[in-house]
């Protein structure tokens, strides 16, 4: 039995101890998937303090949610999936989507030089071309630009084709060029 099997049948038996009342096994699932949620939140939403937010509503919703999981997709799949569709929610009760700048202790502190700067404005640049592509681009992107997620992967998160997925990623990447053009030089 191969390591991901492994790792599938510990997730089940994880979530039918949540389904039978188990607080401490949704716990374990929180901390497996908590980064991987926060990511794909904090690249949807272009915000640290709302990703944090839509992160503990997103775990809060897979919890009262979770007897609707089906084990015949993987629950990295149906969290993700959850996770985007929140994500859009959230976004279009909005009026608009403000951007922060990325986390400055994502940088080193204390760096000073021509390299951090352009890091710092690239950064910043990627997150508002990102939050530039519209509510059905923003999360194939995330997913393939992020995540690391396969083409097969995101097709089974956003419940379409895999020539969606390439032709929206097509469209995303073009949007990107566009908007990062400059940085070329």
């Amino acid at each position: 039995m191969s390591g991901e099997d492994q790792n599938q049948i510990r997730e089940l038996a994880l979530i039918q101890a949540c389904k039978d009342g188990d607080k401490d096994a949704f716990e374990q699932l929180y901390h497996t998937y908590k980064s991987r949620v926060y990511s794909l939140a904090y690249h949807m939403c272009g915000q640290v303090e709302t990703a944090e937010d839509l992160t503990q509503n997103i775990f809060l919703k897979a919890y009262k949610s979770l007897h609707t999981y089906q084990p015949r997709a993987k629950f990295g799949t149906w969290l993700y999936r959850l996770t985007i569709n929140h994500c859009i929610d959230e976004s279009r009760k909005k009026s608009r989507v403000q951007l922060t700048p990325i986390a400055e202790e994502q940088l080193a502190s204390h760096e000073t030089t021509d390299a951090a700067t352009m890091h710092k404005e690239l950064s910043t640049a990627i997150q508002k071309a990102t939050l530039k592509l519209s509510d059905t681009q923003r999360p194939t992107f995330v997913l393939k630009y992020v995540a690391g997620l396969s083409y097969s992967e995101i097709s089974k998160v956003l419940d379409c084709s895999i020539g969606t997925i390439s032709s929206r990623l097509h469209s995303c990447l073009k949007v990107m060029a566009s908007e990062l053009g400059h940085f070329k030089e």
